[in-house]
């Protein structure tokens, strides 16, 4: 053998250690791969139900019914708003330039206009400001306005606080019954037939 070197049996095997771990780590690269870990993403109907679904719109109806007896439902709420924020699951929310209808018995008792309205359909709540205009039903004639309402549907209670006057016209008299305002706090029963003042 000429021009080639001879080299001692140790670095024979150190040199062929090194080729072996070569060719073996080559191998193991060319094998079949084990696939990696992925990570799992939220599934649509995971997020609903960590998140509650909230929709921001313009045209909102919010109408709450309640069981009567015998099963049957009734009406308690109705209220027709430009814009709002409603939880589409809880019913709830805040209405904007907002008009409407408190019910008891299934029957209309007030009609409202409100600038804003928090309605809250598990705490049984509902909130209107921003200067409130009741409207009585039946019987006609009387009207109600307060800087704030806050009707409690389970009661038989509408409070307006703030500024609160009144006025009762009945239908097709050209006078004025009674009148009495501004006051802090008035309370009036839902079906608009009495008024306290405390």
């Amino acid at each position: 053998m000429t021009g080639a070197t001879r080299r001692s049996p140790r670095a024979r095997r150190a040199a062929l250690a090194a080729v072996t771990a070569f060719v073996a780590l080559g191998l193991a690269a060319c094998g079949p791969r084990r696939p990696a870990a992925r990570r799992q993403l939220p599934r649509d109907n995971d997020q609903q139900s960590t998140r509650p679904r909230q929709l921001l719109s313009q045209g909102v109806t919010v109408r709450w019914h309640e069981k009567g007896p015998a099963g049957k439902l009734r009406r308690v709420l109705e209220v027709v708003a430009a814009s709002g924020q409603l939880q589409a699951d809880t019913e709830s929310g805040v209405l904007n330039d907002a008009r409407g209808s408190f019910y008891r018995n299934d029957e209309p008792r007030a009609r409202f206009t409100a600038p804003r309205v928090e309605a809250w359909r598990a705490r049984r709540l509902v909130i209107a400001d921003g200067g409130v205009r009741l409207e009585s039903v039946d019987p006609p004639g009387l009207t109600v306005t307060a800087d704030r309402v806050v009707w409690h549907t389970d009661t038989d209670r509408i409070v307006g606080r703030g500024n609160v006057r009144f006025q009762h016209q009945p239908p097709g008299s050209a006078s004025v019954a009674a009148e009495g305002g501004p006051f802090d706090q008035v309370t009036i029963d839902t079906g608009m037939r009495r008024i306290t003042i405390p």
